[in-house]
């Protein structure tokens, strides 16, 4: 489930002998409390909320499609520079 865009859904009563490091998962959320889903991030020993309140999966799945955006359009855009560094040599001026 959402491959693409590297999520896993964990619904009501089901659970998981393990999620892969950098996974984001939805937990879905019993209707007695509301319903609708935590969304975070695993690591080994610990989980990072993405939003801080319940979502519904469609927000959750447009938030994970601008986070996927901003990645690529940072690490893989085609006129992406890598940070120019100065030599000891050169200098720079802001006159």
């Amino acid at each position: 489930m959402g491959r693409d865009l590297g999520f896993d859904i964990v619904y009501r009563g089901e659970t998981r002998d393990w999620i892969p490091p950098g996974r984001y998962v939805f937990f879905q959320r019993l209707k007695e409390h509301g319903g609708g889903y935590w969304l975070g991030q695993v690591y080994d020993d610990w989980f990072s909320f993405v939003v801080e309140e319940p979502v519904s999966l469609r927000y959750g799945i447009e938030m994970l499609q601008t986070i996927a955006g901003q990645k690529r359009g940072i690490f893989g855009a085609k006129n992406y520079r890598k940070p120019m560094l100065l030599r000891a040599k050169q200098r720079f001026s802001l006159r």
